[in-house]
């Protein structure tokens, strides 16, 4: 990137932030696509981090969005975009999961300023964040209590 903050390094950042809130309220699965090691080693202001989740604190719907321009920028390839996609549209219809999440991370981000976080520091910390809102287990979110989730983590009612 050689520290410049050019058009290609805004949307870098947006893409992070994205598979960020993703991971966050989806308990994970997002993680099952592998993320680049370029976008995994990138380093960024992690304050310029935090303003691309608070947009994703409004309207989860831009996820979509994101990760389709995205593929268009060859940030990621078709099959990696078109799961992506779908995980943020079926995200886009629990907003209250997404915004809960986004916001969340984004105060983490703030309060380290304009520290350097790197991509994969991101993601790590939207990990911690998910938690199941019926018993608070580290790791899983309410979805995470449905059958066949990727993180399964049932409770008997």
């Amino acid at each position: 990137m050689g520290g410049k903050h050019s058009k290609p390094a805004a949307k870098l950042i947006g893409y992070i932030a994205a598979r960020a809130v993703l991971a966050a309220c989806t308990g994970g699965t997002s993680e099952a696509v592998f993320l680049a090691g370029d976008v995994a080693g990138a380093v960024f202001a992690a304050a310029d981090v935090a303003d691309a989740v608070a947009s994703f604190a409004e309207s989860s719907t831009d996820l979509v969005q994101t990760f389709k321009d995205a593929k268009a920028d060859g940030l990621i390839d078709e099959q990696e975009a078109d799961k992506l996609i779908r995980q943020a549209t079926e995200t886009a219809l629990d907003a209250k999961d997404a915004k809960d999440a986004a916001a969340e991370l984004r105060d983490e981000l703030r309060a380290m300023g304009n520290q350097q976080v790197k991509g994969a520091e991101v993601l790590a910390k939207a990990k911690k964040i998910m938690h199941c809102k019926k018993c608070g287990a580290v790791g899983v979110n309410s979805r995470s209590h449905v059958q066949g989730h990727a993180r399964a983590h049932l409770h008997k009612f």
